[in-house]
């Protein structure tokens, strides 16, 4: 993986109408590159993370604590700069559209940084072609399906040339199949731009996708890891409050009858495939 992109150290934050904290003394690292999942019950902090993240909540001064992105400390005086490297994918695309058409709304961050028009059509274009959306310029946004919509949200990210995206829980509004092709399509982004990927969400069958997974609960880091390493360790995922992806449901099942399915299968696609090889050698 490449350097440091995310630092955040010892930060917690407070609700005003609440007496517990929202995040408590919060630290984690992220390189760039990387896709980490920020994953929880409800309350346990993740919403919180992300507006701090954005600069849209002011986490409280405790000793040592900071949070830096690409290099810059975040601060009343930075805050314009950290914004500009980050574009988030929020739950409901329908709550990001500002424009008539598909275009406009892609060109509306564009036109918020001053950009030339004609270098702007460029970036639209280029954008749109990304997500394979540019048949649909013209298009009112109303008249797209959920997972369209959520295509021309992320056109609208990459427009900006953001180093990391934030997904907010950007899949769970869409069915099954269009939450996978929505995943997949942010998952060749990433690899074909070395965006970083942090996607808050509370569905560990998405979270496979990830280099390291983060398990916050009541605003404390449980564990941060490597998927394959926390699918496995069933009391954590009990102690958790997350429910055990399927995958590693039918490995229970299976061990239970007496196969056994190595530890770094985690996908549906590897179970599968093992499974076709076990039963050819026989």
């Amino acid at each position: 993986m490449g350097y440091k992109i995310v630092d955040v150290n010892n930060i917690s934050y407070q609700y005003y109408d609440s007496s517990q904290l929202a995040l408590d003394h919060v630290s984690f690292t992220v390189d760039s590159g990387m896709w980490v999942s920020v994953v929880g019950p409800n309350g346990s902090g993740k919403s919180t993370l992300t507006k701090i993240l954005d600069g849209l909540l002011v986490p409280k001064s405790d000793k040592d604590s900071h949070i830096i992105i690409d290099g810059i400390k975040l601060s009343d005086n930075t805050l314009y700069d950290i914004r500009n490297k980050i574009g988030i994918v929020f739950q409901d695309p329908e709550n990001q559209f500002v424009g008539a058409t598909v275009a406009d709304d892609v060109a509306f961050g564009l036109e918020n940084r001053n950009i030339d028009r004609n270098q702007m059509i460029g970036i639209v274009t280029d954008s749109l072609k990304q997500v394979d959306m540019l048949k649909f310029a013209d298009k009112a946004p109303n008249m797209l399906s959920g997972g369209q919509k959520q295509r021309v949200a992320i056109a609208g990210v990459l427009a900006i040339k953001p180093k990391i995206i934030i997904l907010d829980e950007a899949t769970s509004m869409l069915d099954p199949d269009g939450k996978n092709i929505i995943l997949k399509l942010i998952k060749k982004l990433q690899k074909q731009n070395n965006y970083t990927v942090i996607s808050i969400t509370h569905d560990l069958e998405e979270a496979i996708y990830s280099d390291k997974l983060l398990i916050l609960k009541a605003g404390k880091v449980l564990r941060y890891d490597h998927p394959r390493k926390i699918f496995n360790d069933v009391q954590l995922l009990e102690r958790s409050g997350l429910d055990l992806p399927f995958v590693f449901k039918i490995k229970s099942q299976l061990s239970q009858m007496g196969v056994n399915i190595p530890e770094e299968i985690i996908g549906q696609k590897e179970l599968v495939n093992y499974l076709w090889q076990l039963s050819s050698k026989k």
